[in-house]
């Protein structure tokens, strides 16, 4: 028997604010043995930089840190400390889960029933409809897979039928034009059209 085991890594995002924050910064400083080192907007830090109490999985699967975790030299198979999807010292690319800050007052069981197009995520969650959970068996692995290609094959069609309307409006403008052109040689030059649009000098 052939067992699969697969292992899930997130990828936070700073917080905005805060005295966490400023742990983060003050965290990857160390790391980097950097002390002016400032996180951009794309600035990230890998799930293995936190302890497991620290990140919960909500009622929908999502996975999210928990209000001021911290993070630490403590962890498994420790990852070389990526920061940027563009920084030239960073190994990895990387994506943002989700992270709450510290001036977020609401309560953990709201964080997890926000919709995917919450815009405080910047990219894939692991909430999304075709992510896989680390609870969910091969069929239903490759059933989110099927859902996958099913969207993207509808993006490319929804993309061809947009394609094909702006032609359908061009060659109508152009048609428009030709009729007009028509007309204004009929009238220049005094001619008639037949019930078989035969264009015909008049007598």
């Amino acid at each position: 028997m052939l067992i699969m085991i697969i292992k899930l890594i997130c990828y936070y995002r700073f917080p905005t604010s805060g005295k966490t924050r400023k742990e983060w910064i003050r965290f990857v400083q160390n790391e980097r043995r950097e002390e002016s080192w400032q996180p951009s907007t794309a600035s990230k830090l890998c799930s293995k930089h936190f302890r497991k109490k620290d990140i919960k999985v909500g009622k929908t699967g999502r996975a999210c840190l928990k209000k001021g975790s911290m993070p630490c030299e403590n962890y498994d198979n420790k990852p070389k400390l990526a920061t940027s999807e563009s920084d030239d010292e960073s190994d990895s690319k990387l994506v943002i889960d989700e992270v709450q800050d510290d001036n977020d007052d609401e309560d953990e069981d709201e964080d997890d029933s926000k919709s995917e197009n919450d815009d405080q995520t910047d990219s894939k969650s692991l909430t999304d409809d075709t992510s896989n959970s680390k609870l969910d068996d091969p069929a239903e692995i490759s059933l989110k897979a099927e859902v996958t290609t099913l969207r993207k094959q509808r993006l490319r069609q929804q993309a061809k039928i947009s394609k094909l309307e702006q032609q359908n409006q061009l060659l109508k403008r152009k048609l428009a034009k030709l009729k007009n052109f028509v007309i204004h040689l009929v009238k220049k030059y005094d001619l008639q059209i037949t019930g078989q649009k035969i264009v015909t000098p008049r007598k």
